[in-house]
């Protein structure tokens, strides 16, 4: 009975995965980069760093990305990428809770493996998140399958040659996952110190410095520092701007914003109200990961590696958002995704003698997983556009112009600009090179006609509900553009070819 109710929930989870990709697909953006990124590893396949020409410019065109997942998307073909891209996703996590699946069985837990599917698959962070083309959930399923092997070779059932193929697997894993992800790295190195005392095997203490040591050896230690530079240069921004992500670029400026503007996109707000807010993200996106939390001090016989699991994913979560010289580590609500398989895996040891109590908290999580879910699918179709029929039009004609340089506003516009025509843009931030992105982002620290003249912007392209004060700033700061072409909310405009392109000084 538990397989077949195993089944249902994966089936379950495909459906309204497959929901969520469709019903949110005009408000993604990740997907463009990494279709781009793809035709790079094409084009450069067995090389790194792989370079991405003419499309960002305040960034390096060699990509510094962990490079695996764009490796991966590039052995299917362009089209498939750019069509069925998020689908493939869903493949990684399925495959996500099949080590899972393994470790229960030896444990001799699997009845209760669709418990575990539960709080894993029907999550909505990954149900939110998943809706477009990411490396989060590939790294995940690396950081898992390289936990689930150490755990087995720790199970003593096992002769040496099945031992050592697992800790080899695990050697493995960890390597792609620092070639996969930074944020599920971080995890991982955290968590490190105690995972060898918490197995009860020193063999595990290796398995992080020798997966360094192979992954450097797959890429090459010169792009390996590469890698890493870029990975201290953006934790360096974020150190310095955190307290702004999520601000207006222009209303929140220095230079063009009002005072009197709120800060009400911040992603970190200031007191009680900005505890209030990652509480209620924290509990919405991963609600029966917080209910297992008692189960901590009520089941005595939980094992001491899944308890580590469980903290340390938790711990990178509440520290990433409260503590504030962390929070340049990311956002504490994506950790979420990798508390949910300690969860799961926990709540399978619960469910198998279940108490009263523990009922509660799981029937409880599950209706507020419900609901998140519900309202998930409610924000989700409210969220704007990032690329609508208006801005489609913009994209158009601007494929009919030779390739120049392409300002736009929101950045969020860029990323499909730079994906669908042969023009450059006015973005990065997608591998090293952030000190080029600071001025303009999180919000205008430069006068807009620097910027411009610094870059040798050729076109603007704007969206008058972002902010509609473009043309009179614009003409108070000397710049001369052709008389905007509207399409809808969405306006076109060149840059006069009498416009100083020189930098001042």
């Amino acid at each position: 009975m538990g397989i077949l109710y195993l089944l249902v929930t994966v089936i379950a989870f495909v459906v309204l995965r497959i929901a969520f990709i469709n019903h949110g697909r005009e408000s993604c953006v990740d997907a463009y980069y990494w279709e781009l990124a793809a035709n790079a590893y094409r084009e450069h396949i067995g090389r790194l760093p792989v370079r991405i020409r003419n499309k960002y410019l305040l960034e390096d065109e060699e990509q510094a990305y962990p490079p695996l997942f764009g490796f991966l998307l590039s052995r299917f073909p362009e089209d498939v990428v750019r069509q069925w891209g998020a689908y493939i996703a869903v493949l990684f996590d399925i495959f996500t809770i099949l080590p899972v699946i393994v470790l229960l069985w030896v444990l001799g837990r699997l009845d209760q493996a669709y418990v575990t599917a539960i709080v894993v698959l029907i999550c909505p962070f990954l149900l939110i998140y998943g809706k477009q083309i990411n490396s989060r959930t590939v790294g995940q399923l690396f950081l898992v399958t390289g936990y689930a092997f150490q755990v087995l070779a720790t199970a003593t059932i096992f002769p040496d040659w099945g031992v050592a193929s697992l800790w080899a697997g695990a050697i493995l894993m960890s390597a792609l996952v620092l070639l996969t992800h930074k944020m599920t790295t971080q995890l991982m190195i955290f968590i490190w110190p105690f995972w060898s005392f918490a197995l009860g095997s020193m063999v595990a203490a290796f398995v992080l410095p020798l997966g360094l040591l192979l992954a450097t050896l797959i890429v090459g230690r010169k792009y390996m520092s590469y890698q890493l530079k870029a990975h201290r240069d953006i934790v360096r921004f974020w150190n310095r701007n955190w307290p702004l992500l999520g601000a207006h670029m222009f209303k929140n400026s220095p230079i063009y914003g009002d005072k009197s503007h709120e800060f009400r996109y911040l992603i970190h707000h200031r007191g009680l109200r900005g505890v209030l807010v990652h509480l209620k993200k924290v509990v919405s996106y991963a609600p029966l990961n917080l209910m297992f939390l008692p189960e901590l001090f009520l089941v005595p016989d939980l094992p001491a590696w899944l308890v580590v699991w469980y903290i340390g994913a938790n711990v990178m979560v509440f520290a990433t958002l409260f503590v504030p010289f962390l929070k340049c580590f990311g956002g504490g609500h994506y950790y979420v995704l990798n508390a949910t398989v300690p969860a799961g895996l926990g709540w399978a040891w619960v469910m198998q003698r279940p108490d009263a109590m523990s009922i509660a908290l799981f029937a409880f999580g599950s209706i507020l997983t419900g609901y998140s879910i519900y309202m998930a699918w409610r924000v989700i179709g409210t969220m704007p556009s990032s690329h609508d029929e208006n801005l489609e039009s913009i994209i158009n004609q601007l494929k009919t112009e030779a390739p120049s340089r392409v300002a736009a506003f929101p950045v969020t516009a860029a990323e499909a600009i730079a994906n669908r025509t042969e023009h450059a843009v006015l973005w990065g931030g997608h591998g090293y090179g952030f000190d080029r992105l600071e001025p303009l982002y999180p919000v205008l620290r430069t006068r807009l006609s620097d910027v411009l003249r610094k870059y040798s912007i050729s076109w603007l392209v704007w969206d008058k509900q972002y902010w509609d004060e473009f043309e009179p700033v614009l003409k108070q700061e000397g710049v001369s553009i052709s008389p905007p072409v509207s399409h809808g909310n969405w306006c076109l405009a060149r840059l006069s070819q009498d416009f100083d392109y020189h930098h001042p000084g």
